[in-house]
């Protein structure tokens, strides 16, 4: 009598292990939060606050918050090989970035079309978690 109570129990327990339920992925409905952010400006930014027409230009630039410029830097750092070897184009931190003060006297970066493509690519490598640079990668280009 105990051995089929015990058999029965322990066929009951395979079957709820077996039956593990994993929570969903959880996509957020805003950007990050942006700690560098101005006051006149939504703190929900990621880093990148919109597009202004900087005087003597003639096509408009990303906005970005120092923040955004760290961030744009650090991508650089972690994927630089890989990005050079995908677009045959190299990035620098800083390159295509100079500071700006926008109309309500904040220092923020504008950073130019070319460049801000680049920083949306890193932004979506970022958040698709992609492996690093390998030191294998940045020794043997």
């Amino acid at each position: 009598m105990m051995k089929k109570l015990f058999a029965i129990l322990l066929i009951i327990s395979a079957g709820l292990v077996a039956c593990t339920v994993s929570p969903k992925h959880v996509e957020g409905d805003r950007p990050a939060f942006d700690s560098s952010t101005p006051a006149q400006y939504s703190p929900y930014n990621n880093g990148y606050l919109g597009q202004v027409l900087v005087a003597g230009d003639t096509a408009r630039s990303g906005l970005l918050t120092p923040n955004g410029r760290r961030d744009y830097n650090a991508f650089i750092g972690k994927w630089a090989v890989q990005y050079e070897a995908r677009y045959t184009r190299k990035l620098a931190p800083d390159i295509g970035i100079r500071p700006y003060v926008d109309q309500f006297g904040n220092s923020l970066f504008v950073i130019d079309k070319e460049h801000l493509k680049d920083f949306m690519t890193l932004c979506q490598w970022s958040r698709d978690n992609r492996p690093a640079d390998t030191l294998f990668q940045r020794l043997i280009p």
